[in-house]
């Protein structure tokens, strides 16, 4: 049978390729599309109020819980915190017309307690105080919380009792004039210190504030209420504090070293050694003691010894002044001036706010005849302080010796006007202008002196002696009466009161004054001398009264 032909098998076509030489065209590329952009959304005004608020609230809350976390730290403070407050003084209503408003009373006794303070010179902390009236009263918006009730209600519930000062100012009549002024204070410390004050005749309003912040420190800090009296009255000073160390009070180390410091201002060195040493019993890394101990060693001549407490200060307080100006001194009483100055100096940096060191080379050029370069140290201690009296008396004395009073009155009203509380300074700017003529103008700084310090003898003698030649003769006597009630033993003011009397004609208390100067000067001074003179007048004018008043034959 025959074969048909065989077909041929069929193939699938052939794609075009690249290595074919066709290429297939690619399609048109589309621009690109741009995104559409949302649509805005309207604001609206509950969506906006509702916003508003939740962010109002979120502030708030943050707000209230800083605040409560403030509110239970400080209260936390203050109950670890044991501040006086001074309470209003109740004032008799004449005061009040005055403008003495109980709240200006209680401000008075916070002056008082600062200046009591400052007089003390002591670097331990004390008590702090405030008037009620000055605190800030610290309460929680919304809630009607108060620290201060919060805090009081505490204490007393766990009978933790805060410190308060109040009382009262009594006068005798309803005038109230300040001689019958009397203080009442009470201390609450748990218990109640009641403190009477005498009347303020004779006392300056400041003074008689300051006397009675002594006495409510003497219930609170008994040791600086010791120190503030301890220049004025020495021997009352030095029994409290011996008592205070009997007791085994805490500050008894104070104690010990305010003796030692009240014996170093007598020049009793080995018993302000011993006080000092005392002190370091107690406590061995008492700089102040320590530092005071190595003073007394040179004051009372062991150098060596004196060099070995130096040696070991420096060692491990380089860089403090005092130790620096201690150094210096010990090279001075050994012969080495140059070195002394050179550590001065370095003191000087150490502590540029103080002008005593710059001072104190003054005195050091002085003493060895270099008087210029004194008065140029002198001169740069007083940019620092114009009042400083270390630099301000040698200056003076310079001045007023070269008959330079011009020059001495300025540098006495610079001092005077930049320390207007400064006794000292007042009274020097007096004399300056006294040596210049000015007797009113020197009376008034005499007054501005009194106001400071009214029972200072020296301001009321030469004050008196001013009265006197401005013909102000009463109130020179009583001037004069004041400062022999100071000094009852002194001839001077009884010389000075027996004058006035007798240009005053009043012969009978006149004799009585010289009289008891005669008796009073036992040494021959001139006010001895003075007063025969004038007992011989006294005695020539009662003998030509009395011819006078014989009947003629």
């Amino acid at each position: 049978m025959a074969r048909a032909p065989a077909q041929p098998a069929t193939r699938p076509a052939r794609r075009k390729t690249a290595a074919s030489g066709t290429r297939k065209a690619a399609p048109p590329a589309l621009p690109p599309v741009e995104p559409l952009p949302p649509p805005k959304r309207r604001i609206a005004l509950p969506s906006l109020d509702a916003g508003a608020t939740l962010l109002r609230n979120i502030i708030l809350n943050i707000v209230f819980v800083l605040a409560a976390a403030l509110f239970i730290a400080v209260m936390i403070g203050q109950f670890l915190y044991d501040q006086v407050v001074i309470e209003p003084i109740a004032v008799p209503k004449a005061l009040i017309e005055q403008g003495m408003t109980p709240e200006v009373a209680a401000s008075r006794l916070w002056d008082g307690l600062r200046d009591a303070q400052l007089q003390a010179r002591s670097s331990k902390a004390s008590v702090s105080a405030i008037p009620d009236s000055q605190r800030i009263q610290f309460a929680l918006p919304d809630v009607g919380l108060s620290l201060d009730s919060i805090v009081r209600q505490t204490r007393q519930f766990l009978n933790l009792r805060q410190t308060r000062i109040g009382g009262e100012i009594v006068c005798k009549t309803e005038a109230c004039t300040p001689g019958e002024m009397q203080l009442r204070l009470r201390v609450l410390k748990g218990t109640n210190e009641v403190i009477d004050l005498p009347p303020m005749e004779g006392v300056n309003q400041r003074g008689y504030f300051t006397n009675a912040a002594i006495q409510v420190l003497s219930v609170l800090d008994p040791f600086i209420a010791v120190a503030a009296i301890a220049d004025a009255q020495p021997v009352r000073a030095t029994a409290l504090a011996r008592r205070l160390i009997r007791q085994h009070h805490s500050d008894a180390k104070w104690a010990h070293n305010l003796l030692g410091n009240v014996h170093t201002n007598a020049e009793d060195y080995t018993l302000a050694i011993s006080d000092y040493r005392a002190a370091l019993a107690l406590d061995p890394e008492f700089l102040v003691a320590r530092i005071n101990l190595a003073r007394a060693l040179r004051q009372a001549g062991a150098l060596d010894a004196s060099q070995s407490a130096y040696d070991a200060l420096s060692a491990a307080f380089p860089d403090n002044p005092s130790v620096v100006e201690g150094l210096a001194e010990l090279l001075n009483v050994r012969g080495d001036v140059e070195g002394a100055l050179a550590l001065l100096q370095r003191a000087a940096e150490l502590n540029p706010a103080s002008p005593h060191y710059l001072a104190r080379m003054g005195q050091i050029e002085e003493a060895r005849g270099r008087t210029e370069e004194a008065l140029i140290w002198f001169e740069r201690s007083l940019e620092i302080d114009p009042s400083y009296i270390l630099a301000v008396e040698p200056l003076f004395v310079a001045r007023a010796s070269s008959g330079d009073l011009v020059g001495t009155e300025a540098l006495m009203g610079a001092a005077a006007r930049y320390q207007p509380m400064d006794a000292s300074s007042q009274a020097l700017h007096a004399a300056a202008l006294s040596f210049l003529g000015r007797q009113a103008e020197a009376l008034e700084a005499f007054d501005r002196a009194l106001a400071i310090t009214p029972d200072d003898f020296d301001l009321l003698y030469q004050s008196a002696g001013l009265l006197q030649e401005l013909d102000r003769v009463p109130e020179a006597v009583e001037r004069f009466t004041r400062a022999i009630a100071l000094r009852p033993y002194d001839p001077a003011p009884r010389f000075g009161r027996g004058s006035a009397y007798l240009i005053t004609s009043q012969n009978a208390l006149a004799r009585a004054d010289l009289e008891r100067v005669m008796e009073l000067d036992t040494s021959g001074t001139q006010y001895g001398n003075l007063a025969t003179g004038f007992l011989d007048i006294l005695d020539g004018l009662e003998a030509a009264e009395a011819k006078a008043g014989e009947p003629r034959p």
